[in-house]
């Protein structure tokens, strides 16, 4: 584990936090699409959570992340409740293997729902910044409060090769855009053939469903990619 501390915090949602925080030291390691484990201290008692990285690698030994409030879990409370610019905390190098490196030439598809988009918007970004394969983010929000990276994710679509699809899983009037869960129209939207890689990343439901919908469509299964936190 390698000391760091908060530098930068920002309400992102009604549920969601970010949190920008940076590693004092080189060794520190990570890829796009990875997670850290972050801990701190807390009454006498060292807590320990994971999160995913929402930043490009390229950030240097800045990260970010965003965090839904939970008041089951001690550090997740407090960072939401308590923490503050200049807090100390403890984070990991980079784990997990839902990654993208810039040297995979497939074109993309980035798939998820509410915090799944967290590790997605890591690959936009890095894919933005290599800008060497196409890339589509498919993103499913509950309401139009929880869409996160909104703006970011606008300007980076801007970019030749990236685009967005955002659908609204709950009825809203007042919703201009894609409404209804992710299936075979939005996937068709997205880019469906056997090349094209498959991130999913979100609520067990939506990946499992995703992934079995996925193969149904033709895809290999190898070319579908998870990230589960359950």
């Amino acid at each position: 584990m390698h000391q760091a501390r908060l530098v930068g915090l920002e309400q992102a949602s009604p549920s969601v936090r970010l949190f920008r925080i940076r590693c004092d030291v080189d060794s520190f390691y990570r890829r796009a699409g990875q997670w850290i484990n972050l801990a701190r201290e807390l009454d006498g008692t060292l807590h320990t959570a994971s999160f995913s990285v929402a930043s490009s690698p390229t950030d240097a030994g800045t990260i970010e992340l965003a965090i839904k409030h939970s008041t089951r879990h001690p550090l997740t409370r407090w960072l939401h409740e308590q923490a503050q610019p200049g807090d100390s905390v403890l984070i990991s190098d980079g784990q997990g293997d839902f990654i993208w490196e810039a040297s995979q030439p497939q074109r993309v598809v980035l798939i998820g729902a509410g915090t799944g988009v967290v590790p997605l918007m890591s690959i936009f970004r890095a894919i933005a910044e290599a800008a060497t394969v196409q890339a589509t983010l498919l993103y499913s929000i509950s309401s139009p409060e929880e869409y996160l990276f909104r703006d970011e994710i606008v300007r980076l679509s801007s970019r030749p090769g990236l685009r967005h699809i955002v659908t609204l899983s709950q009825p809203n009037p007042g919703w201009q855009g894609e409404t209804g869960r992710i299936g075979e129209y939005l996937l068709r939207r997205a880019g469906l053939d056997q090349q094209t890689l498959y991130y999913l990343c979100g609520p067990q439901a939506m990946v499992d469903g995703t992934s079995d919908l996925l193969a149904t469509l033709g895809v290999p299964t190898g070319h579908v990619i998870y990230e589960k936190w359950w």
